[in-house]
């Protein structure tokens, strides 16, 4: 698998394009464990976006006729409502999407914004506090119908009787006004 890699101390960057390899293909996982993943196995592409045009429709468009789930997660220089968001990761089964907000603005994010909101998209992330506030702060962005694996874990480990300390608890909470389940952290 090809990787960019910084070039040697000896060399220098010219005032010419350099020639970057990046990864474009991941291995689809084994399944089952003992399984390995060969050079042939299939591949999962991986896209930069910078253009809504190069997105997946259904996620674009949702729609009750076609929900899906992805993997979602965001990169930043500051992750959180002051700061910069530089790239969403969507992630679906056949293909890996890095959404670039910098290159493709405020329109690429706005394009985006019906899917983050939509009810039949499902977003699966870990620990979505930061991406949130970032999202909502800086594109005025509502994630909705997230599923957080941070707080199902924290769950799971409270229904097999681990006791949590008061600093790191997570409560949650519904909210008859908005109609949906707020989850709340202590910082």
């Amino acid at each position: 698998m090809a990787s960019s890699s910084p070039p040697p101390p000896s060399q220098s960057y010219s005032s010419a394009t350099p020639s970057y390899q990046f990864i474009t293909h991941l291995p689809i996982a084994p399944s089952s464990p003992s399984e390995k993943v060969e050079e042939e196995e299939p591949r999962v592409p991986i896209h930069v976006v910078t253009k809504a045009s190069q997105l997946p429709v259904d996620f674009l468009e949702p729609s009750p006729h076609s929900k899906i789930v992805i993997g979602f997660d965001c990169e930043a220089v500051d992750l959180c409502r002051d700061g910069a968001l530089c790239i969403i990761q969507l992630a679906f089964p056949d293909a890996i999407y890095l959404v670039d907000a910098i290159e493709g603005g405020s329109v690429l994010i706005e394009a985006c914004k019906p899917a983050l909101e939509s009810d039949y998209v499902t977003k699966v992330i870990h620990d979505c506090k930061r991406d949130s506030e970032a999202l909502y702060f800086q594109f005025g962005i509502k994630l909705n119908n997230v599923v957080d694996t941070q707080i199902a874990y924290s769950l799971l480990e409270e229904q097999e009787g681990q006791r949590r300390l008061p600093d790191d608890y997570i409560s949650l909470c519904w909210s008859p006004s908005r109609s949906t389940l707020l989850w709340l952290i202590k910082c």
